[in-house]
């Protein structure tokens, strides 16, 4: 049974936002109850219909808590919901240096623990394989995956939008 409240903010224009506590069952290990909430609803109506979005991502099993979220789980969601608005050609591209660079380097990592050195990590691990034209390509691409993730609120601040990118010298 989900509890909806009003929650006093400074941020609402009204004072005032709404949240939800999601009932999700009971953890066999500890016998606690397990509780998902979330807020920052303009309205109500806002936190109910994010609830039952919420819980049906949860009953279908493809709801993953966005602290144990991986850069490779991210990615692949990012890529799935790009799939229908891209063509074949640019999909395909940007799929291949998700899967050849992004992932294989950054894949293993919470979402939520990237910091600006492995962003700086990143580039320079690039660097080392590619043209800098090319590096700064998939990099802007990890920055764009990153907004994103700031938001769906998987994470609060894309941590590689202030790293170095690398000077591409103009050929004459």
């Amino acid at each position: 049974m989900p509890y909806f409240r009003k929650v006093k903010s400074k941020k609402a224009k009204s004072g005032y936002t709404w949240s939800f506590t999601a009932e999700l069952g009971i953890d066999p290990t500890t016998g606690k109850r397990k509780q998902k909430t979330k807020r920052g609803f303009a309205t109500k109506k806002d936190a109910e219909k994010a609830y039952n979005e919420f819980m049906t991502e949860f009953q279908k099993g493809i709801y993953i808590d966005p602290k144990k979220m991986t850069v490779k789980d991210f990615v692949s969601e990012w890529l799935e919901a790009r799939k229908s608005r891209l063509s074949p050609t640019t999909y395909a591209a940007e799929e291949l240096r998700c899967q050849n660079w992004i992932i294989p380097f950054l894949g293993h990592l919470k979402i939520r623990q990237l910091k600006i050195s492995h962003g700086q990590d990143f580039m320079e691990h690039l660097s080392e394989h590619l043209a800098p034209s090319t590096v700064n390509t998939v990099f802007a691409l990890t920055v764009s995956i990153l907004n994103r993730a700031v938001k769906y609120e998987y994470i609060y601040k894309n941590p590689f939008i202030h790293a170095e990118r690398v000077k591409v010298k103009k050929q004459r």
